[in-house]
């Protein structure tokens, strides 16, 4: 509980502009063939060691390129204080030591070696209190569990998110209906043969495999034309 005199931190957000991405790739990649150039001419052991450090701090500075596409944001940390957001979408170069932890999705920068905070709240709830943990350690403070209680998108994308999510659901749901599909016209296929209920042609077997699938598959009632008899050639 706070005490009556203490006052709420927050963090008012500010913008920050990186620099054009194409140039400082160029820059750095002329960097990094001067620096090998450097270190592999003869020139003695200062000449090597100045050529080996540019190299290191070239290619280091390779990991502040990043891409924003349109509508998203990348907040900005710098050893754990708030740089700023970066909003405008292009090619863009910062300071290599800024990056946020966790992307929101995988889709949004996640992988598997990087949890995201939408799809993996379990591993990141640890993350989070260890990291309050390792603030309040000094007060004798033990923090037993720390959650994140809300996670959503800014309101300008969160319309075109819901979309994409609503999308990736339908797909899903799909693939699954496609795979049952397909296993109950196999099982369908395997019976009639091994029953010897009726023997199919290559042609007959195509149009009671459309007909099933059709059934199955359809949103709405689907009707299938249904062969009684075939004419004599």
């Amino acid at each position: 509980m706070a005490d009556q005199g203490s006052s709420a931190i927050s963090t008012d957000e500010r913008s920050i502009e990186g620099a054009n991405g194409w140039v400082m790739l160029v820059v750095l990649l002329t960097s990094l063939l001067f620096a090998f150039a450097l270190a592999i001419t003869p020139g003695g052991p200062a000449k090597f060691v100045a050529g080996v450090l540019l190299f290191a701090v070239s290619a280091f500075s390779l990991k502040g390129l990043f891409t924003l596409e349109p509508n998203q944001a990348a907040v900005m940390i710098f050893f754990g204080s708030y740089a700023g957001t970066a909003r405008d979408s292009g090619f863009f170069w910062v300071n290599p030591f800024y990056a946020s932890g966790h992307a929101y999705d995988i889709a949004d920068g996640g992988s598997d070696n990087k949890k995201s905070l939408r799809t993996d709240l379990v591993a990141i709830a640890a993350l989070l209190r260890e990291a309050i943990q390792q603030h309040v350690d000094v007060a004798g403070i033990v923090i037993e569990e720390a959650k994140i209680a809300h996670l959503a998108y800014a309101p300008e994308i969160a319309g075109a998110m819901l979309r994409r999510q609503q999308a990736e659901a339908v797909v899903m749901a799909r693939q699954r209906l496609v795979e049952g599909a397909v296993g109950m016209v196999e099982g369908a296929l395997k019976q009639l043969e091994e029953k010897k209920i009726v023997s199919l042609s290559p042609e007959q077997r195509a149009v009671l495999v459309t007909n099933m699938m059709t059934v199955l598959l359809s949103e709405s009632g689907a009707t299938p034309v249904i062969q009684m008899a075939q004419a004599s050639q």
